[in-house]
């Protein structure tokens, strides 16, 4: 009861002067090094779902030839494995993972990762999150097989998550090493396109988005989270520097071209409720497709919208 005392006490010191449905959001620049850190993004948002709904996403028309790059792929890295389907946009992706996908996965489990399109963030983030959140900071470096290669992948930064979360949020900067072997170009002042991140290949046959993939970014997200997963989300975005607002026990955070929406709720299940994803063009006609029991997607105009949960 301490405990979750001292963390409502740090959401309110978070959201410090704003007031009740307030329309304004706070910078989240409370110092120097916050706002000299560049915007994060959308880099990606990941789900476990059951996987009677992964594959019938797999093998709807929809999806795989038209929505995303569809890949059913495993990745390694740090002597860990996810094993996934992934549906890759021109400037984000989604992971969904059945149980098991990856180590401890289960239902309902959810996660954001976050980076920018600019090299050199990382320490400056790091120290931010370390004023705010001290020896709970957790940080590291993925390093990626591919094939009988090693590649630095990226630096991660985190909070360290308790027994009670099943919902994760981390910042994630792509290593020199990692950009070139992909081909990307790092302009002088460290900046690099997401968009080319995602359309370039790694191996010849690899599966990327091509200019006919609808899906373009991530533009909403909202989340059903318990106490520590909402507070830990709130601590994480200030140290980024991400602007902010709260009615009541619903937290909004402006995150590039995204707005992330957190609803306090501690009986959550599915973390993620809903995803709204712009499209490069309109549908020709308005899609619904249910699959299984925990997924839905419609899509209509220029915009198509992801629910999850039962």
């Amino acid at each position: 009861m301490f405990t979750y005392f001292i963390r409502f006490a740090i959401l309110l010191v978070f959201f410090l002067g704003q007031a009740a449905g307030s329309c304004t959001y706070d910078s989240g620049s409370g110092d120097s090094i916050r706002a000299k850190i560049a915007p994060p993004e959308i880099d990606h948002v990941y789900l476990v779902l059951q996987q009677s709904s992964i594959d019938s996403i797999a093998h709807t028309p929809f999806v795989a030839r038209e929505f995303a790059a569809l890949k059913e792929s495993s990745a390694s890295a740090n002597g860990e494995s996810w094993n996934g389907t992934y549906l890759t946009g021109q400037r984000a992706y989604l992971e969904f993972f059945g149980p098991g996908g990856f180590s401890g996965s289960k239902e309902g489990e959810a996660g954001v990762g976050l980076n920018t399109s600019k090299l050199g963030q990382f320490q400056m983030a790091k120290s931010s999150l370390l004023d705010l959140a001290g020896d709970r900071v957790d940080d590291g470096l993925r390093t990626r097989v591919q094939g009988t290669d090693s590649v630095p992948w990226f630096s991660w930064l985190s909070l360290k998550e308790s027994d009670s979360s099943v919902f994760s949020v981390w910042m994630m900067e792509f290593t020199e090493q990692y950009l070139h072997a992909r081909g990307i170009v790092v302009d002088s002042d460290g900046d690099f396109s997401r968009h080319d991140l995602l359309t370039a290949k790694m191996e010849p046959n690899e599966e990327v988005p091509t200019d006919s993939v609808l899906f373009d970014d991530i533009t909403a997200v909202d989340l059903e989270l318990n106490m520590t997963e909402y507070t830990d989300l709130g601590i994480l975005t200030r140290a980024l520097g991400v602007r902010t607002r709260i009615t009541c026990n619903i937290a909004c955070f402006k995150i590039g071209n995204c707005l992330v929406t957190a609803r306090l709720n501690e009986e959550r299940f599915y973390c993620v409720r809903r995803l709204v994803c712009a499209l490069t063009k309109s549908v020709r006609s308005p899609i619904s497709v249910r699959f299984g029991p925990d997924a839905l997607l419609e899509a209509r105009d220029g915009q198509a919208v992801w629910y999850f949960g039962p």
